[in-house]
């Protein structure tokens, strides 16, 4: 008889539990919250009501643990939209992505219905165990010294405070950044791995919206959705406008450095008025909100090295934000946890759920395919001046490579942009952008730009155009909105 016990039944923890139920004889989630029934917010998801995006690794990868995923997604009024051709984007370079039909498409919904669609999946499929509101309190440890073994988990009921055992022969903790393993760990005398952490002191302001009527939406405004980037050095604020379920938009302002996006309405919209472009300004004035303006303030990076843990407990095993948690920015989080459920998969095929190398083997492997998650979002934020951390030489290099040659290439060469779009979109490593055949392309476009003119070649203005073409204003002249108008009714009438 074997049993597996899952602390955290969120996203990662259905995902590891789905898992596992395929290999051990019983498999029991252990989660704090009080699963809600249907569509509902639950308070171990604190970024919940901010934008999601499912990335299409994550998209694939939850097709494939919960069949009938994305279909049961889309019926509930989830968006699917291909990013790189319905999405203004606005880079931090200051100029605006041109569009390319590129066949991918993300997802976009509320987290809510994100984890209601799964749970309902997961609960048709599995046969786990799930005690709800229910606290883990600690690890139960055996022996001592080399003869120390893992051997389950303290519980207690959070209605009564009954406490009481479960045996088991692995334990997973998929509880999310604000997991309690390293005080468990501390609490039986073992030292936890170490931590390498990247702050960008950066926080989050959401609020959300009824969509405007067709009838008011100026025909000209093509697009379905907005990120506007802050340029480093320049501005403060970046923003996302994206559509969900029920014609709602989620509207979520990032802050780099104090002062933090606003906490009430009228500074929030002050926010996104002094984004280097109008556009999403304009379409929030079209809209109503219906959400008092949330804040969400956890945004470091950080990455417990259970791989290179000195003191490591059998049967211990990190999954998701416990071990590998990203700036949410970035929306890399949900692939995250189908990531790491994928690596138990893989591990568990090889060797036997009481193999005594099984939690060191999900550790290493783990840590590898999160890497160049890694790497993407500690790059982007080390763009950011007030950015604690060490940047590691590699890292230094790449993001030179990246801004000032591999972007701009994707401007004009398609091979390069569908490399970007895989990169981004996670069915790829970043290793790829390395690849002589990838880095030869880069250089040719770099050596063009140097013999062409360089401005044909980028859009600048406010206002993105349908296609590619360039329409030069400089927003920090239109602050005071006269000249944002100005160039609006360019947009308008482009």
């Amino acid at each position: 008889m074997t049993r597996a016990v899952v602390v955290g039944g969120s996203l990662a923890g259905m995902c590891a539990a789905r898992v596992l139920g395929d290999y051990f004889d019983d498999v029991v989630i252990v989660e704090r919250d009080r699963y809600p029934h249907g569509i509902a917010e639950r308070p171990g998801t604190p970024q919940g009501r901010h934008v999601h995006t499912l990335l299409n690794r994550g998209r694939e990868e939850f097709d494939r643990l919960f069949p009938g995923f994305t279909a049961a997604l889309l019926q509930a009024g989830a968006h699917e939209i291909d990013l790189a051709y319905d999405l203004a984007f606005m880079t931090h370079l200051g100029e605006w992505r041109a569009r390319r039909r590129t066949g991918d498409r993300n997802l976009f919904a509320s987290r809510s219905l994100i984890e209601a669609t799964v749970r309902r999946l997961f609960v048709q499929r599995s046969k786990v165990e799930i005690l709800d509101h229910t606290a883990v309190t600690g690890l139960v440890v055996r022996g001592s010294g080399a003869r120390r073994s893992l051997a389950g988990v303290c519980v207690a009921d959070r209605d009564s405070g009954v406490r009481t055992e479960i045996a088991a022969d692995i334990v997973v903790d998929a509880s999310g950044r604000r997991s309690r393993a390293f005080r468990w760990l501390a609490d039986v005398g073992i030292d936890p791995p170490e931590m390498t952490v990247v702050n960008p002191d950066s926080a989050y302001s959401t609020c959300w919206f009824d969509a405007p009527e067709s009838s008011s939406w100026p025909s000209e405004w093509w697009w379905k959705c907005i990120l506007v980037q802050y340029r480093p050095t320049r501005d403060t604020h970046q923003c996302f406008l994206y559509p969900i379920e029920g014609n709602r938009w989620i509207a979520t302002l990032a802050g780099g450095g104090k002062p933090y996006p606003a906490g009430e309405l009228e500074g929030f919209m002050d926010g996104v008025r002094r984004l280097p472009s109008p556009i999403v300004y304009e379409a929030l004035k079209l809209a109503r909100p219906v959400t008092p303006v949330y804040q969400f303030r956890q945004m470091s990076n950080f990455f417990r090295r259970y791989d290179r843990w000195k003191e490591p407990l059998g049967g211990f095993i990190s999954v998701g934000d416990a071990t590998c948690a990203l700036n949410p920015a970035y929306g890399q989080g949900m692939s995250v946890a189908t990531i790491s459920a994928g690596v138990i998969e893989r591990c568990l095929r090889r060797l036997s759920p009481k193999d005594a190398h099984l939690s060191r083997a999900i550790a290493v492997e783990q840590a590898k395919s999160l890497g160049s998650v890694w790497a993407l979002a500690t790059c982007a934020d080390f763009r950011q001046p007030q950015t604690a951390g060490r940047e590691p030489v590699l890292s230094k290099l790449f993001r030179t490579y990246y801004d000032r040659m591999f972007v701009p290439a994707t401007r004009s060469n398609d091979v390069v942009w569908r490399h970007y779009v895989r990169t981004y979109n996670l069915t790829q490593p970043i290793s790829t952008l390395y690849r002589p055949s990838i880095v030869g392309r880069v250089l040719w476009e770099a050596f063009r730009r140097r013999l062409g003119s360089r401005a044909a070649r980028r859009e600048v203005g406010l206002w993105p155009s349908p296609g590619s073409g360039a329409r030069a204003v400089d927003r920090d002249r239109a602050h005071d909105g006269e000249a944002a108008g100005e160039q609006l009714k360019v947009g308008r009438s482009a």
